[in-house]
């Protein structure tokens, strides 16, 4: 899978794009943190995999498959998944987090414009039958 270039995608998908960014360059990092000489053909080695598919993590324009994926958490345990998957979790909750923070303070921005407009109302009719 070659990542798409952000300007191709619909903004539905940036947040996945991104996090596949994300993931692909801590995926990188991890590796190279690991064997920072001769990284594909150590990392090859450990996982039996092609070098090609571990040049491609390395160069980042692919991310690991679900199975690689499995091979990698099985391989170097609970170090990549701190390294690698921890940071996209985080990332995903503090996210989710804003978002409703924004959500909230445009409901209150919207109900204080619904509370003007009700006393408003209730004003002019007060002044109408009075």
């Amino acid at each position: 899978m070659n990542l798409p270039k952000l300007g191709h995608i619909s903004p539905r998908r940036v947040n996945r794009v991104t996090d596949v960014r994300t993931f692909t360059r801590l995926n990188a990092a991890f590796l190279y943190s690991l064997y920072p000489t001769n990284t594909r053909k150590s990392v090859a080695n450990d996982l039996n995999a092609s070098p090609d598919t571990v040049r491609r993590w390395l160069d980042q324009t692919q991310a690991p498959s679900a199975t690689w994926i499995t091979a990698l958490t099985l391989t170097y345990g609970s170090a990549w998944i701190d390294a690698v998957l921890y940071p996209l979790v985080v990332h995903t909750i503090e996210d989710k987090k804003n978002e409703l923070e924004r959500k909230k303070a445009a409901l209150a921005r919207e109900e204080a414009e619904l509370d003007a407009r009700y006393e408003m109302a209730c004003a002019r009719r007060a002044a109408l039958s009075g």
